[in-house]
């Protein structure tokens, strides 16, 4: 059986292993925590979509006016570049790995 000890404070390696009679392997962690600092200046670029409103009336089966669907999409946090009476083209942000395409 293993078992998982924090080490002492003044213990400088990350992993200890010790022996324990009958026992079978001890393994002792270290706990370490930092900063999470975001080294990327300028962050990532979101990426282009355009979304026809034929596609949402396909996919769904129901025609939505566009004032709607705009309003779903901002509401979703993807910003309108354009908009047509065909559809909308979007910057999805890049953290949206849900998505891909239409």
């Amino acid at each position: 059986m293993r078992k998982v000890y924090p080490l002492p404070s003044h213990s400088s390696s990350l992993f200890h292993r010790r022996k324990e009679k009958d026992e079978g392997e001890v393994v002792a962690v270290k706990d370490f925590s930092m900063e999470i600092k975001d080294t990327h200046p300028q962050g990532f670029p979101g990426f282009e979509v355009k979304l026809d409103y034929q596609y949402v009336y396909d996919l769904i089966g129901e025609r939505l006016q566009p004032k709607v669907i705009r309003s779903i999409v901002e509401s979703l946090e993807m910003q309108v570049v354009e908009e047509n009476s065909e559809g909308l083209k979007l910057i999805v942000p890049p953290y949206r790995t849900d998505v891909t395409h239409p």
